[in-house]
């Protein structure tokens, strides 16, 4: 393609965009516009007052002057499209979060599992029906556990079995901190 044979820098930056489908991101304009304009080397250059090199601030100013103009819309950060395809580009955005949100969902209710199965060794612990006796820094990390989910009577319970022998000192010293306000808690 001949570099500069649009009559204006906005111009070229329409084009990147019409030859990407109508719609594109930010980075992708700045990788393909220098095939369409011919930039001097001051333009090419690391601007600190902008964090970037020039060109890509004059990118920004065309792109934010074409959509004054009502041809290009940015419908979600660093994505630009032109106006007729926005609502596709909103339609494919709202798909991507459904998707998302689908994902989160599936790692939250995993999360819970994991949480809840934790509780309950806790509970079998305290109770005497676990069938192995976890290591010192296993309960150390239960009074933990304890204490985030308010579960304050169970983390006294657990604290006072704890042998501060048994782990590091620093460990211990945070584990009986835990401890000693689940205890607290339980007293209210």
């Amino acid at each position: 393609m001949e570099k500069n044979k649009f009559r204006t820098f906005k111009e070229a930056v329409l084009q990147v965009i019409k030859d990407s489908g109508g719609e594109i991101n930010l980075q992708s304009i700045y990788d393909k516009i220098t095939d369409y304009w011919k930039f001097s080397p001051y333009q090419m250059e690391f601007a600190p007052k902008w964090g970037s090199e020039r060109y890509k601030h004059d990118v920004r100013g065309a792109l934010y002057g074409l959509k004054r103009n009502g041809l290009i819309d940015n419908p979600i950060r660093g994505m630009w499209a032109l106006i007729d395809k926005v609502p596709t580009l909103r339609k494919k955005v709202n798909i991507y979060r459904q998707k998302k949100s689908n994902i989160t969902k599936y790692a939250e209710d995993r999360l819970f599992a994991s949480l809840k199965n934790e509780v309950q060794k806790i509970r079998s612990f305290l109770n005497g029906t676990l069938n192995s006796l976890p290591e010192t820094g296993k309960l150390c990390f239960w009074v933990w556990l304890c204490y985030n989910f308010s579960l304050y009577s169970e983390g006294a319970m657990i604290y006072r079995k704890i042998d501060g022998s048994s782990v590091s000192p620093d460990l211990y010293r945070i584990t009986q901190k835990i401890g000693l306000i689940c205890e607290s808690k339980v007293e209210e």
